[in-house]
């Protein structure tokens, strides 16, 4: 599992390179062993209760539309990508945001069977 300085490299990585963090999913575990007083050092990224653990990050890409990244929190670097138009509605944002996070689930579980 990783720790906070791992975390928060991640985060400081995106950051430099122009991603904002807009939302951190957080499994009971990993939250209790970062502590309440984590979440201050997000920069005011909202936080979830989840199954895994990842961000959220977006920026601006091409015209009308921005880019979401959601990286899973581990050593090991896996982000799934969705670029979404400036004119979807929040509730088809927050569906495509949703399915990315399944199919994180399922990649995930297909690498913890050994497949």
């Amino acid at each position: 599992m990783i720790g906070e300085d791992s975390l928060l490299s991640i985060v400081d990585q995106y950051d430099r390179n122009g991603w904002t963090l807009r939302r951190v999913l957080l499994s009971a575990e990993l939250q209790t062993r970062l502590g309440p007083a984590f979440s201050t050092r997000l920069g005011g990224a909202e936080i979830r209760s989840s199954d895994i653990d990842a961000g959220w990050f977006s920026r601006a890409s091409r015209d009308d539309s921005v880019a979401w990244e959601l990286r899973w929190f581990s050593e090991f670097p896996f982000a799934l990508v969705e670029v979404i138009s400036d004119e979807a509605e929040p509730n088809e944002v927050e569906r495509i945001l949703r399915e990315t996070e399944d199919r994180l689930r399922e990649r995930l579980k297909t690498r913890a069977q050994g497949h």
